[in-house]
């Protein structure tokens, strides 16, 4: 059950996603009491896929977790959150006993991967999503500082001649 005592998902408490979006992405797969993963399995899958986000959020410097209220950045988030789980969900029905994985898992894995890689590479951002005051800025976000110095000697500006003694 999740965290508010219903068998769903709550937005910004369990999962950026619901299990209708869940549901979508594994059209030959049904989710109930008595499936393979469990509807609570799979609850507890998409808790974790959550976790994980949230994790990346804090790094790239996100108050977490993003409010539902944010309709823009909960349905990226909303979409990562239920390609991650979906590959896992699916993933498991294979588990037990199969010889061969889930293609359409791998697949979804891959969407998954390349969504978390495009937020770390600062490709994709949060629309007016709340930042920490202080985190650590990705490489795209900083900004190099310099400064010249001569010891025993004058400031001098950034100026390189031929015949420029260091």
């Amino acid at each position: 059950m999740s965290l508010n005592a219903t068998a769903d998902i709550e937005l910004s408490v369990d999962g950026y996603c619901t299990f209708s979006q869940i549901q979508a992405l594994l059209p030959y797969r049904t989710l109930s009491n008595a499936s393979q993963p469990t509807r609570l399995q799979a609850l507890v899958m998409t808790r974790d896929v959550f976790a994980q986000i949230n994790g990346m959020l804090d790094v790239l410097g996100y108050e977490i977790a993003v409010a539902s209220a944010n309709t823009t950045s909960i349905r990226i988030l909303g979409r990562l959150n239920s390609l991650g789980s979906g590959a896992q969900i699916e993933a498991s029905a294979y588990s037990a006993g199969n010889e061969v994985r889930s293609e359409h898992s791998v697949d979804l894995q891959e969407q998954f991967d390349n969504l978390m890689e495009q937020f770390a590479k600062g490709l994709i951002s949060l629309p007016n999503a709340a930042r920490k005051p202080s985190f650590i800025h990705r490489a795209d976000e900083q900004e190099g500082s310099y400064r010249f110095h001569r010891p025993f000697g004058n400031e001098a500006g950034p100026t390189f001649t031929k015949n420029f003694n260091f």
